[in-house]
């Protein structure tokens, strides 16, 4: 009984992360626009304080500049609620920002475009960091900075426009925070 809550955690977060794709129904289709929702499960702790899982959105849009290649960009927003971090009860930590890389979509088999997929995708994050008390009111941004993603997914056709299907990415942050005692290092 103990593996469940692991398990359906698992799952849960491997359906919450499905970007949801549209593109046009030709082979032909040089554009296409992702939405995802999902799951953000930091790798570190802030000060020695856990941050907890978050929920966040992405929307991006790609131009496909190779048979299997696509450029793409768009702008993620993540959102944290660990009960403290750096002194300060009752925050919220953000990560918003734009993204912009280079993706490669193929399918399995002989199938063009109308079959199961993969994905892999790397690209360069310009991201800040923000520290909201209770009430909503900024503690403190960080200001943008580069960072980085990568990530790999697994794509099921719907129609003839519409995909879906798990993905999962490791981004990393690193920002300065300044908090009443001084500046402190955050990664994300």
């Amino acid at each position: 009984m103990k593996t469940r809550g692991p398990l359906v955690l698992a799952l849960a977060t491997t359906f919450l992360t499905s970007p949801l794709s549209a593109q046009t129904a030709s082979d032909d289709a040089t554009w296409s626009l992702d939405f995802q929702a999902g799951a953000a499960v930091p790798t570190s702790e802030i000060e020695g304080e856990d941050v907890g899982t978050g929920f966040g959105f992405e929307a991006n849009v790609a131009y496909r500049i190779a048979t299997h290649v696509s450029v793409y960009g768009g702008w993620d927003w993540h959102r944290f609620a660990p009960d403290a971090v750096l002194g300060e009860p009752d925050v919220d930590l953000e990560e918003t920002g734009y993204v912009v890389g280079l993706r490669f979509d193929h399918p399995f088999g002989a199938e063009t475009g109308h079959g199961p997929s993969y994905r892999l995708r790397a690209g360069v994050t310009l991201n800040h960091i923000e520290l909201e008390d209770s009430d909503g009111e900024l503690i403190d941004d960080s200001g943008h900075g580069a960072g980085f993603e990568v990530g790999a997914g697994l794509f099921m056709p719907l129609t003839d426009t519409w995909r879906i299907g798990p993905e999962v990415r490791f981004r990393a942050l690193s920002r300065e925070l300044d908090i009443g005692s001084g500046d402190v290092d955050v990664d994300l």
